[in-house]
């Protein structure tokens, strides 16, 4: 396709908005970079895969993609053997449960007529087994349940028992000697339960000291009395590290095992999801599922241009190729005439994106291996080019590459220069352009150039 044609019909904008119906990344991402197919039956499929996944989310209530966020590193960085974090394995977890229900949903749908988002969903791979398993292991993104392994649940029982016994023995001491001490608490310094004890009274309390307060009126003393304990405490707080890296890294050995089939999973989802957004996008604005061919007819019915307010615009007609090549469409400034030249190539573009069109039930729209547009002011001071220079090189580029398979849309042809010569000009681009076969619109304010097409065959005159 003619890149620069498909920005002065504003595709970009339309896939745009379709991105900002879907979900995940790479819905969102393949909805931006959509490659417009030109193949019939390509295109026919798309349009089939827009109307299943229209019929599931409005008729059948399923629900859309599940967002999960981007684990490609994570997996790969999995498969080499590295530990992932809670934190890591929950986003893993996401894309295991948004692959599962996405696939559980379609294919809880008992319809002969869906298809085509059936077998793309066969490619989904899920394990309910691991994801239950980090479901139920990792509880937030920094903390494992004690549940995760009969050892680390002993272990943490143990650490508790031993912290109540550590505060009751202090505790003990606090009351005891609460005239030595700063204040009547206990706290933590180097991972070890001490006392504040006053500076003058430091050498009267047996233990060892951690700290000293910024004013060097406190003491941090751990008394002999909890040792042992403080010791063992620390034992079992490094017992618990391990085995909490130990579950960490048996989680991603079994995710990093998948790496390949997620990975997929992420492609797969991503398909999914473009082809649900493409279905939001045609419900929200109205659209109905053209009818498409390889011939060059065009005819749609009270067609709106998708960016033009819908409290505003008047629905239009319009029909091409069959009895006719070419539309001479003229017709009073602010009329409607660029409005409905760039709706019938935005009409077919949409659909070779596998979009439905806001027209009416049975509007149809031709797949054209190329289509051309030169609409509005082009000037480039950059390139020294006039706006009658620029209109002028657009028209012989179209003139070289049109044939019997392109659509041609040209706004004010001839337009920008003296009359006289902007009209010889514009016959002799019609004439070539209706030898060479293709399909299109050419939108005029020339009356000999109107008069022309009543002479000569395949070209109607019409008027908005």
């Amino acid at each position: 396709m003619d890149i620069k044609s498909l920005e002065k019909l504003e595709l970009d904008k339309i896939l745009n908005a379709v991105g900002g119906y879907a979900v995940t990344d790479g819905g969102k991402s393949l909805a931006l970079n959509c490659s417009l197919s030109t193949d019939l039956d390509e295109v026919r499929s798309l349009l089939s895969l827009t109307e299943e996944c229209e019929k599931l989310l409005f008729v059948y209530g399923i629900g859309k993609v599940e967002y999960f966020g981007d684990v490609s590193d994570m997996l790969t960085r999995a498969s080499k053997g590295s530990a992932l974090s809670c934190a890591e394995l929950i986003e893993v977890n996401s894309l295991l449960r948004s692959a599962r229900i996405a696939y559980e949903s379609i294919k809880s749908v008992s319809d002969e007529n869906i298809k085509s988002i059936c077998t793309i969903a066969d490619k989904l791979y899920f394990d309910r087994t691991l994801e239950d398993d980090i479901s139920r292991k990792i509880i937030s993104v920094d903390g494992v349940s004690d549940y995760a392994s009969d050892k680390l649940y002993s272990i943490r029982s143990r650490i508790r028992s031993l912290n109540e016994k550590i505060r009751s023995r202090l505790s003990e001491y606090l009351s005891k000697d609460a005239h030595y001490l700063q204040d009547g608490i206990v706290t933590i310094r180097n991972d070890r339960y001490v006392i504040p004890v006053k500076a003058e009274y430091k050498n009267q309390v047996r233990g060892f000291v951690h700290d000293r307060s910024h004013t060097g009126a406190t003491f941090f003393i751990e008394p002999e009395q909890v040792l042992e304990m403080n010791n063992e405490l620390i034992a079992l707080t490094i017992d618990e590290r391990e085995e909490v890296e130990a579950i960490l890294r048996s989680l991603s050995s079994r995710a990093g095992g998948l790496s390949v089939q997620l990975k997929n999973d992420i492609a797969v989802l991503g398909e999914i999801d473009l082809c649900y957004a493409r279905a939001e996008y045609g419900y929200a604005h109205k659209c109905s599922k053209p009818k498409v061919n390889g011939r060059g007819y065009i005819n749609i019915i009270k067609g709106r241009h998708p960016l033009i307010d819908a409290d505003k615009i008047v629905p239009v007609s319009v029909e091409l190729g069959s009895n006719y090549d070419f539309l001479l469409l003229s017709g009073a400034n602010t009329g409607g005439k660029t409005v409905t030249l760039k709706m019938c190539g935005l009409f077919c573009l949409m659909a070779c994106c596998g979009l439905f069109i806001p027209a009416a039930q049975g509007s149809s729209v031709a797949v054209f291996e190329n289509v051309f547009c030169d609409v509005g002011d082009s000037q480039s001071i950059e390139e020294s080019l006039s706006t009658f220079s620029s209109h002028l090189t657009n028209v012989i580029n179209i003139c070289n590459g049109a044939d019997g398979k392109s659509l041609v849309l040209i706004d004010e042809l001839g337009g920008g220069t003296n009359p006289d010569e902007g009209q010889a000009l514009a016959k002799a681009v019609v004439k070539h352009l209706l030898s060479k076969g293709c399909k299109g619109i050419i939108t005029t304010h020339f009356t000999p150039l109107k008069e022309y097409a009543y002479t000569v065959n395949r070209i109607e005159n019409a008027s908005m």
